[in-house]
Formats: C-alpha cells, structure tokens, sequence
C-alpha cells in the first residue's frame, strides 16, 4: 500500500480487473472525503490513492486493517509517503508495476507473499495477496491519480500449497515405495488372473534367471520350468478362487537361474482386489531359504559330529543353572564315573559332589564369576578339570560350565616317572658309594695281603711254644678280622665273593631262630609265618643268614627297650613293574616270580630323611657305634640280584622286604670243589705279575716256600715280555687283575697268544666273580682273592695244576 512495511516474496497468477469502472471515479483534485465515501465500505477491497507523482492521498479501511496502520499513522503517512522512491522496501517487480500504472498503463499484480511487520510492536506475520493498480485520468488523458487495489487470498493460497505439499510427499512417499519394491531383497511380483506378470521386482527376476522385461505380459509356464509351475500354480488358483492367502509355504525345485541345483522358498500368496473388491490378480512374496537350509543342515551335521566326538572323548562336559542344578552332563568320560550321559541332569552338584569339598568350592567359585583349573579327584580317577562362568548377554553370571579329562594314567604315568627318576638318582648314589667302598677294599686287601701273609710265613718258621709266637697269631686274627672287614665293604658294593647253592630261605630262618632269640631285645616277641613249601633260590647261605640277622637286629633297636613284636615272613610273590617302582626298590631284580622274605617291627619308624640315608655306609641313628649293617645288607641282595624294599613311618614301624630271584628249573646248583691242601712234589716256575711291591715279596715267599721258583713283573707289560722270553720255562702264571700299562685282563689275552696251555690263577682285591665276568669263556685255571694265605694261594695252584699234566707243587 506503500507505508514501507510490506515486501513481496512471490509470484502469483492474473487478477481479473476489478477497477475497469475507475473512469467513474472522482476526478483529479478531488478531496479525501470523497475517495473515502466511494472506496471505504466494508465489502470492498484494500485500496490506496497515489498523486502522479507517488505520494499517497487515500487508503481505506480494509487497508489500513491489512498492514496494521492506525489512523494517527495513516494521517502521517498522507501527503508525505511516496512509493515511487520507496524502492528499499518494494519488491522491484511490484515497483515496476506501479511505474506503468504511473505512466498511464493498467497493471496486475500476481499472487505475492508479503510479510508485514507493524510498529504497534506486534510480531511480522506473512499474508498472500493479489491486486492491480490503475491509473485514472483527468479531461486531458493525463494521470491525475493512480488506485492501488489488493485482496487477501491467505486462505486460498494456504490450502492450495498444502494440497500441493500433500501431494508432493505422497509422490515421494510412492517413490520410495516403488523403490523398496525394486530394491527389495525380498521377491515380489504381481500376477493377474491369467496369471501373467504385471510387475516384477529385481529380486525375483534374479530368482527366476531372467530380465524384468522377460517377464512382463508372460505367463508363470511361459517362464518358469514345468516342474516348478506344476507346484505353485495349484496354490495361485486356490488363492483366485477362494480369495484366501496361502501363507508361508515352502517350495523346493529348480529355476532358470539354478537349473541343475535343488533351491528351497518360502512363499506367501495374497489376493489383488479392485475398487469393487472382485480379485484382479495375486501379489506374491517370495524369500529364498537355501542358504538357510543348508547351514541348518549343515548345522545339524556339525550337531551330531560333535555329539559323536563329545560320546567318544575321554572328557566330562557339565554345564549347571545358577542354583548348581545339572542343566548338561555328556562325555565317555563318564563311564569312569559310573555314569550315563545326562543321567544326573536336574541333580544338584551340591548333593551329588557332597564328599568332594574340593569340587563344590571351585564350583561356588565359577558361579561368582571365576575361570578355575584344578587338578582333583574323585574315587580312584584324577581329572584335570576346568570350572568357566556362564554369562547372559549383560554380563551376568547365570550359571557354570565345565570340562575334565581323564588324566589317572598320565598322572600315574608321572608319578612312575618320578619315582623311577628318584630311584635312578638314589641307584647312581648307592653305586657311587659302592665303586668308592670297593676300591677302599681292594686297596686295603693289598696292604692286608702283606700284613696277613708275612705272618703267616713267620708262624711256619717259628716254633711252636717260642717267645712272641702269640703276638704273631694276634696280628694274624687281626689281619683275618680287616679282611672280614673288607669282605662287608664289598659285599655293600655288589662284589662281594659269594659262595653259590641252591638254598631254601625258610631252613635259613628256621635253623637260625634259637640264635635270633639271643639277639633280639628281651621286651621284644619274635613270630615266624612261613611259607611252605617254599621255591629255592640260589645264595650263599652264610650271606643270606648275615641279611636275616642285620634285619632283625635293627628292628629289635628300633623298638628301643619296649614292647613290641618282630615278624619275619616269606612269601612266594608275583611281583609286577608297578609294584616295583612304587616300593621304589634299590636293586634291578626284573618282574616276575620271586621269593619274599620280611621283616616288620612295631618301632618307633623312620622319617623322610632317615629313610633316605637308611643304606649309606655307615650312617647310624644310634649315639654310638657304627657299622655295615644296612648297607651291607643292600650290597648282599643286590649281589644275588635281588632288591630291598621298605616300608616306614614316623611312630608306625617299619617293614624290609628282600626280594630274590627263583632259582632257575629249581635244580640245585654244583657245588665248589673242596680244595685239598697239598701241593706235589717238583720243581716248577711260576710268573708272578703285581704291581704292588709288597704283594710281591709276599707271593714270592710263599711260593718260594712251597718249592716254585719265581719270576716276578711289576706290570702286565714286563709280564707280556718276560713270559714271551721264558715261555717254555714257565709253568704258571700268578697275575693281578690291576696293573698299569696293561691291564690284567689284556695281559690275560696275550698270554693266551704266545701259548694257549699254560696254567693261569688270577688275583685282585676285587671279587671272583668281577675278575671272571670279564674273562668269561677263556679257560682261567683259578683264582685267589686279596688277601690270602699261603694255604689259599696253594689251594688255587693245586686245583690249576691238576687241570694240567705238569707236576703236582710239594706240600708246606
């Protein structure tokens, strides 16, 4: 209207004119009262009267009420507002409008936005309006007033852009619809009642192996193979003859796509209705579960492969509700248990488990949230056990799981491998000791050798009833009692000389009983249970009484002046590899038949270490004395290649078991042949190898003294050479098992090479059977063990010449 608070914001479409009858209107220079008499009624329109130059004479009523001007600001407006120069606040196409009608020329103004902003201080709103503007011309055809003419149209408008908005979202509502149809990854086509294809969405084009255009105005058997058309045309007939949908069948066949595989659908089929509600067609809906069969199937398979490897493992698989109920309970390893498959599902761990304190804690443990391994046991089995929380998807413990596998025999098998690694340890021990005491023996048998044969060459010199004769018998008995000495050392290590038959270990009990009686404490109760009959075995009896006795001795000591009872046993046993690594044995008797000789007491035991030390030379637990006695005991067993077992605890006693091979076929072993203490008359030479200077002299003088004349080596390499000069002159060859530069033993061998016959008597500190075992087969003439006596040495002589033709040595 041209106060400057209107702005066009749009475009509209023609007014019609509705000021044609203008050339009636008052003519120029007519007063305001006059416009306002004409034009201010309240069914006309907004009207604005403008002088030819733009000043504004006149608005009426209706707009005045349209821009929200009073009538003290319309006054004001009056005479001075000129819309020709108001171009800020003037749309240029609306002002371009008012220049024509200004020149003369009728305009219209199209449907326009204009947004009003009052200045009673009230908030811009926006209205929709149309109009024209005229100019009105005096006698003269010049403009002496231009009318503006506006009509609101907010109403109009309002609803012609809501229907448009309407339909503009119901077009990309249909957009996206058809879109989701196209897209889907769903099948969907519609079929009319011909059951030709109307539309189709790219999945099902792709289901059925062809173009959507393909399919279009074609018919189910014009496209899809017959087999397929033969199931599921039955189903879209029933559908256009009864209305009702077919719902979530499922179909099974080849299409185009897939000709030589077998696909699976769901299908659901719904009636088409049109305006009258006749059915026009079918919509189908088709979803291809193929991939979904196969992974059931699949699954399924995995199901039972797993349920086969779960029966036929050795594990146990548990599984337990947050109250510890049995929810599972599969696994071979339960036939261990006693158990079926799923047998004490519904059962609670907590009453089933009520022994095993072990298994219930770890069990709480899981059920608060804690992963546990744990090695336990139930009755006789062990198993390595996994405890495992069960969690819901928030994280929350709602029960247990649990795996164990039978591990009885790797644990058993671990538990052999230790002991047999400890019996290693404790055999490498004994056997260090045993190299240790036998090489004191040896050595101390040379030094004895000289001590117990210089007296007794002096005995045979002196006299009967001569001073200091006496003191020559008491070095004598003393020189005796070191070798008895050494005879134990020996005996610990394994090599001790044993004089071989085939004995019964009960006639060895019972003859010595009247002497254990003697022996044994006179609180303490000696009770036999013997065996009989009983097999032999073959043992050097003095030895084997020497074993029985030690053994009943230490357990009278180990009842220390109390009561008590000593039981000796024998057993004929059937001992296995197992029981033998448990009782962990020192000895290397093999499984098998055995003879089992115990002895048990009611003493006051042994601890882990006394145990340990039990067979070391020497140790005692006793304040004074000490001996061989255990120890010798273990050398004797081992030397008939047996074994010693023992049994032991703290206040509960102990128990020694010795076992002993049988004796082979049960016939009894020949028995040594006594030797005759003489020696022929002649003279005869004997090579005599040591490398010992006082074993030497002392063999040499005994020799001497028989009649043999002596050639002596220090060495077996001068015995080598010297025998090669003298062969044809010696008659015998005395030589030592130990010498340096060559041993006795290759010594032994060369001697053979330079000539076979010749007569050849061994010596050594060690034992008869550790000199033979190394020359086994070679035909050696005798043997005579350190230290020995004349008598000895000529026994051996007299036994290797008699196996020759040479002379017979003269007796001493």
């Amino acid at each position: 209207m041209g106060t400057g608070r209107a702005r066009q914001e749009g475009r509209g479409f023609p007014l019609p004119s509705a000021l044609d009858g203008l050339r009636d209107a008052p003519q120029a220079g007519a007063d305001a009262a006059r416009w306002k008499a004409l034009f201010d009624g309240p069914s006309i329109g907004a009207i604005a009267v403008y002088a030819p130059d733009g000043t504004l004479k006149f608005t009426n009523r209706r707009m005045q009420e349209m821009f929200r001007v009073t009538d003290e600001q319309q006054a004001a407006l009056e005479g001075h507002y000129n819309i020709l120069r108001d171009e800020e606040n003037v749309e240029p196409a609306v002002h371009a409008q008012l220049v024509r009608a200004f020149g003369g020329e009728a305009a219209e103004f199209p449907v326009t936005k204009y947004v009003v902003r009052p200045d009673d201080g009230n908030p811009a709103f926006a209205t929709w309006m149309r109009g024209s503007v005229r100019p009105v011309l005096d006698a003269h055809g010049k403009v002496s007033e231009v009318v503006l003419f506006l009509v609101d149209v907010s109403d109009i408008e309002s609803a012609r852009l809501e229907v448009e908005e309407e339909r503009s979202r119901a077009e990309a509502q249909l957009r996206e619809i058809e879109h989701l149809y196209d897209t889907s990854p769903i099948g969907l086509c519609l079929l009319d009642r011909e059951l030709r294809f109307v539309r189709i969405n790219d999945r099902m084009a792709e289901i059925n192996g062809l173009p959507k255009e393909v399919h279009l105005g074609r018919t189910l058997r014009e496209v899809l193979p017959a087999a397929l058309v033969d199931q599921i045309e039955p189903l879209y007939q029933g559908v256009l003859d009864t209305g009702e949908p077919v719902l979530n069948r499922e179909i099974m066949g080849a299409t185009q796509a897939f000709p030589g595989a077998k696909r699976h659908w769901v299908i659901n089929y719904h009636p088409l209705r049109g305006p009258t509600g006749a059915i026009e067609g079918v919509g189908t809906v088709v979803q291809e579960v193929t991939f979904l069969k196969d992974t059931q199937r699949a699954l399924r398979e995995s199901e039972q492969h797993l349920r086969m490897v779960i029966q036929h493992a050795p594990v146990v698989l548990w599984a337990l509700d947050a109250e510890g109920n049995f929810t599972l309970s599969e696994g071979r390893g339960l036939d261990a248990l006693a158990l079926r498959p799923g047998e004490v599902v519904g059962q609670s761990v907590y009453d089933l488990y009520a022994d095993y304190p072990i298994i219930l804690d770890r069990t709480r443990r899981s059920l608060q949230g804690e992963s546990i391994e744990e090695i336990v046991e139930v009755g006789s089995r062990i198993f390595h056990a996994r405890f495992i929380p069960r969690r819901n998807g928030k994280g929350s413990v709602i029960g247990s799981l649990g795996v164990a596998i039978d591990v009885t025999e790797r644990e058993q098998a671990a538990e052999e491998r230790s002991v047999l690694e400890r019996r290693v340890l404790e055999t490498q021990r004994l056997e260090s000791l045993g190299v240790l005491a036998g090489g004191i023996a040896h050595d101390f048998n040379n030094l004895l050798m000289g001590v117990l044969g210089s007296a007794d060459l002096a005995l045979q010199e002196i006299p009967p009833g001569t001073a200091g004769r006496q003191y020559l018998k008491q070095i004598e008995t003393t020189a005796v009692r070191a070798a008895e000495l050494t005879n134990q050392m020996l005996a610990y290590s394994g090599q001790g000389r044993f004089v071989i038959e085939t004995i019964c270990m009960n006639r060895i009990v019972r003859e010595m009983t009247g002497l254990l009686q003697t022996v044994i404490s006179k609180k303490a109760t000696l009770e036999l249970d013997l065996e009989d009959p009983l097999p032999a075995v073959e043992a050097d009896a003095s030895q084997m009484r020497q074993v029985v006795m030690n053994l009943i001795t230490n357990a009278s000591e180990a009842l220390q002046d109390q009561s008590g009872t000593i039981r000796v046993r024998t057993r004929n046993r059937d001992v296995t590899r197992n029981q033998l690594v448990a009782c962990n044995c020192p000895g290397d008797i093999p499984p098998g038949p055995c003879i089992s000789v115990t002895v048990s007491d009611d003493g006051v035991g042994m601890d882990a270490e006394t145990r340990r030390r039990i067979f070391d030379p020497f140790f005692t637990t006793k304040f004074t004395g000490r001996g061989l006695g255990l120890a010798g005991v273990l050398g004797i067993v081992r030397g008939h290649g047996g074994a010693v077992c023992v049994e032991t605890t703290p206040g509960g006693g102990s128990v020694f078991e010795i076992l002993l091979p049988l004796a082979p076929g049960g016939a009894p072993a020949p028995k040594p042949t006594k030797r005759e203490e003489r020696v022929a008359a002649g003279t005869l030479r004997v090579l005599v190898a040591d490398d010992d200077e006082m074993v030497l002299q002392v063999s040499t003088l005994m020799l001497e003294s028989a009649g043999f004349e002596v050639v002596v080596a220090c060495d077996g390499q001068e015995a080598v050479e010297l025998f090669r000069e003298q062969a044809d002159e010696i008659d015998l060859v005395l030589l030592d098992m130990t010498m340096p530069r060559l041993s006795g033993e290759e010594a032994f061998r060369e001697l053979r090479e330079i000539s076979p016959d010749v007569p050849v008597v061994l010596s050594s500190g060690y034992t008869e059977q550790e000199a033979r075992g190394r020359l086994e087969g070679d035909g050696v003439a005798g043997f005579v063990q350190k230290p020995y006596r004349a008598v000895d040495l000529m026994g051996e002589i007299q036994n290797a010449l008699q196996l020759s033709s040479l002379p017979k040595p003269r007796p001493l």
